[in-house]
């Protein structure tokens, strides 16, 4: 899965704890689990220059999307909320700084492992589901806050 449902699902877990080492916690061990959803993931390897370019600006315009949150996270001071969702998306961050540094070792098991993957139709509905329905319902969760 892409950046954002990630966020969004670990902030949602995080808003139901109120101690920040357990929701962090808890949202690094939410990113494998929402991975296993099956899913397509970006061709950030793709031969295909202009396409690889394309993929670097979706994730460029994600990652501002995902500070945008995190920040209001942070500013709403929920705090277990913020931790959760920066533990939800640590495992994705290491990828694209593995491409970029050319490191071959790193900690996310990439490609395959823990990824249940799919065509590209029913893998962006399954990640349009994660995020829509984690976004609804993170607003509705710090909303009764």
């Amino acid at each position: 899965m892409t950046v954002l449902p990630h966020v969004l699902a670990g902030a949602l877990i995080g808003s139901y704890v109120q101690n920040s080492i357990l929701a962090f916690v808890l949202g690094v061990a939410s990113h494998p689990l929402i991975d296993f959803i099956p899913h397509w993931d970006l061709p950030v390897l793709s031969p295909n220059r202009k396409l690889r370019f394309a993929v670097w600006i979706f994730i460029l315009i994600e990652l501002v999307v995902a500070c945008i949150v995190l920040f209001n996270l942070y500013r709403l001071a929920n705090m277990s909320a913020f931790w959760a969702a920066l533990g939800g998306v640590l495992w994705d961050l290491e990828y694209p700084i593995r491409i970029l540094f050319k490191i071959k070792k790193g900690f996310h098991p990439y490609p395959g492992v823990l990824h249940n993957k799919t065509t590209f139709k029913k893998g962006v509905l399954a990640q349009a589901i994660v995020l829509l329905l984690s976004a609804y319902l993170l607003y509705r969760r710090l909303s009764a806050q």
